[in-house]
């Protein structure tokens, strides 16, 4: 048989799709792709209780024995992306914000560390009535559906959709008349 058609011949990991294996942390021997790293896990985990593993509060799919999480948590690499979050770090030109004239602004409120300084309040706008989308409709020449009716519902909703739209049609001709 031509071991070059089973790829014997080609010792290169890399052209063959597999350059981004992650190793199991509860068993060595499981070689796992990382897309599909954190549905072994949760097999994994079942298999291993005896094992106390915690997870990295930075990505879900590194589990690590609990004396080495604190070591983990100033050398993970998705640690980063999780500070650009917290912090809004702007790294791009895709986040950059165009600075706005300051001296006509009112001064926001200022956000520390942990996040609990001056909180926004929608409170402050009082109560606003809900948008109900059908008294809206039954007002505006909008055409509306009738689904879910029986067939003589349907009718008389259609006539009195017609008789809607119609009076609609000569209120707005009346107000172009009048201006």
């Amino acid at each position: 048989m031509n071991l070059q058609l089973l790829g014997a011949g080609n010792c290169d990991l890399s052209m063959q799709g597999y350059e981004d294996i992650v190793e199991c942390p509860y068993n060595r021997a499981h070689q796992i792709m990382s897309f599909r790293m954190q549905t072994h896990l949760y097999k994994c985990r079942k298999n291993h209780k005896d094992l106390k593993f915690v997870k990295c509060p930075f990505n879900e799919t590194h589990d690590l024995p609990e004396p080495e999480l604190k070591y983990h948590k100033t050398v993970c690499p998705d640690r980063e992306t999780f500070d650009r979050y917290k912090y809004c770090i702007r790294t791009t030109a895709a986040t950059f914000v165009a600075e706005q004239d300051h001296a006509t602004e009112e001064p926001r409120a200022s956000y520390g560390m942990d996040g609990d300084a001056d909180e926004e309040t929608w409170d402050q706008y009082g109560k606003v009535k809900a948008y109900n989308p059908r008294a809206y409709a039954s007002r505006h020449a909008v055409i509306r559906k009738c689904t879910g009716m029986a067939p003589s519902e349907k009718k008389a909703f259609k006539e009195a959709e017609r008789k809607r739209l119609a009076d609609l049609g000569n209120r707005s001709g009346q107000n172009a008349e009048n201006n």
